[in-house]
């Protein structure tokens, strides 16, 4: 609303001209105004600076509660983000945990399917090796991986559920299959089935069986050409085998550890 469109109720608002009476004490003060102003202010001059000071002091107020009200919104603001913040972090550590209970039950099914992939491969490289340093590449087949090679040899002697069998191992040829992975082709003989020396009512039967996925640091895969060990084998589950190789020592006895894998 403008000024000019303000209705008052007290006296003297109609008129054009107001005298003011200098009483001693209006007097001084606008004195006090007019010791700010030039020399020659006149008490109008007071008059106008008393209402601007006036003014502005209304004005500062207004900002004052603008202010007020702008910080009051801008905490209810923070207040609101925190709260939601808070939510958000609740539904983030819940999803993690619902993440980490369904990676937990997936890890036997991702074990499983390794395992599948591993003997996949094993089933590859057979079929497709074409390695000249063995008797059986020879002979036109491929070397047998070293779990189908003891599922041939427990069954040749009748012990097709044996837990643990004992072999001697002599390196014959390494080829490398990847990057970081080996493949490495011994000459076996079956020695020991369960604890007991494994019986054939056939010929000795030393063939070639090959071990893969062995990682190229691997102890294993320092052996030379005249290397022989003693392979300690024990099934696990899923029909796959540990894996000990050991060094024999000059009187054939079974010595020192060289590695161990799972096959």
């Amino acid at each position: 609303m403008k000024v000019d469109e303000m209705k008052f109720e007290g006296p003297g608002w109609g008129r054009e001209h107001v005298s003011i009476r200098l009483t001693p004490n209006r007097k001084t003060r606008l004195l006090s105004l007019a010791r700010e102003l030039p020399p020659d202010a006149t008490p109008t001059d007071a008059i106008d600076r008393s209402l601007d000071l006036a003014i502005a002091s209304i004005m500062a107020r207004g900002r004052e509660k603008d202010f007020s009200a702008d910080i009051d919104e801008l905490r209810s603001a923070l207040v609101n983000m925190e709260a939601r913040l808070g939510l958000a972090c609740a539904h983030a550590s819940q999803s993690i945990a619902d993440l980490s209970g369904q990676l937990a039950s997936a890890m036997p099914l991702i074990e499983e399917t390794a395992d599948d992939a591993r003997r996949v491969r094993e089933v590859v490289d057979a079929a497709t090796d074409d390695d000249e340093g063995s008797d059986d590449a020879q002979a036109g087949a491929a070397p047998l991986s070293i779990r189908d090679w003891i599922a041939r040899e427990t069954l040749r002697v009748g012990a097709s559920a044996a837990q643990t069998v004992a072999l001697r191992a002599e390196w014959m040829a390494t080829r490398k299959t990847s990057q970081s992975l080996l493949a490495m082709d011994f000459s076996c003989e079956l020695l020991v089935v369960d604890d007991r020396r494994a019986n054939s009512t056939g010929p000795s039967s030393r063939s070639t069986a090959r071990v893969n996925l062995i990682a190229s640091d691997c102890a294993l895969a320092k052996g030379g050409a005249s290397d022989v060990a003693c392979l300690v084998c024990e099934r696990r589950d899923a029909g796959a085998w540990l894996l000990r190789f050991h060094a024999l020592n000059a009187q054939r006895k079974i010595g020192a550890m060289i590695a161990s894998l799972l096959a």
